[in-house]
């Protein structure tokens, strides 16, 4: 490890030191941060620690090809929402001498501008059996859903079942047997195969709170299925 951090010419460096405090207290807490790669929708929880001005993560057990040298890690530091640390990909993977595997990411110089929505959107095109269900006969595919919005697959005609900013209604989402009826869907965004829809409840019912339930169960399952090693 020591070798291979001498050899990227990596040290630290003053203008590093605020915030590499910071990091280092979250290595020594051993806290789980919630990450993302950028312009992806991946996202998992892990742990980090600084070594020789380099941030080592330990690598989630189902990060594979998503994670590429260059690409950028970002979280919020915990207690500071609205501040992001941003990090390059050094090496997408590395082996400890303790066998456990982690990635490695430049020491940030500078906290960014937190990007975070208010409401986490989830990729949840690997349910087979999540489904929005309009005008009570088509049913389309969800891959992407958040507390107030969702992404659905369009075979065809995408214009014509999703006309953009034309309230939906009657609509609902459907899980296995359960479901949960919204008040209107509004068609905003066509890309691709996809249409990117804003969505309001009933005023009266449990379907918002039924979402934001679905919401943190897929979360569960995201974390049960990239699972951080420890460094």
């Amino acid at each position: 490890m020591a070798q291979f951090l001498k050899a990227l010419g990596l040290g630290s460096r003053s203008e590093e030191r605020e915030i590499a405090e910071s990091l280092n207290r979250i290595g020594r807490r051993r806290v789980a941060l919630f990450m993302e790669i950028e312009q992806s929708q991946v996202h998992f929880r892990s742990v980090m620690s600084v070594k020789r001005g380099v941030v080592v993560v330990a690598k989630p057990t189902g990060l594979g090809p998503q994670l590429k040298k260059e690409s950028f890690i970002r979280f919020t530091l915990p207690g500071e929402e609205g501040k992001d640390v941003r990090m390059q990909v050094i090496s997408p993977h590395f082996n400890l001498t303790s066998g456990n595997a982690v990635f490695l990411c430049r020491l940030p110089t500078e906290y960014t501008e937190s990007t975070k929505r208010e409401n986490m959107r989830f990729n949840t095109s690997r349910f087979k059996n999540l489904h929005l269900v309009v005008d009570n006969t088509r049913r389309f595919r969800i891959i992407d859903l958040s507390t107030t919005g969702l992404k659905v697959y369009v075979e065809h005609d995408i214009a014509r079942h999703f006309p953009l900013g034309r309230p939906i209604h009657p609509a609902y989402i459907i899980i296995s047997r359960y479901d949960a009826v919204l008040d209107v869907i509004v068609p905003r965004v066509h890309i691709g195969k996809t249409a990117g829809c804003e969505m309001k409840f009933p005023q009266q019912g449990p379907a918002k709170k039924y979402i934001a339930h679905l919401i943190t169960s897929l979360q569960k399952i995201e974390e049960e299925n990239l699972t951080g090693d420890s460094l």
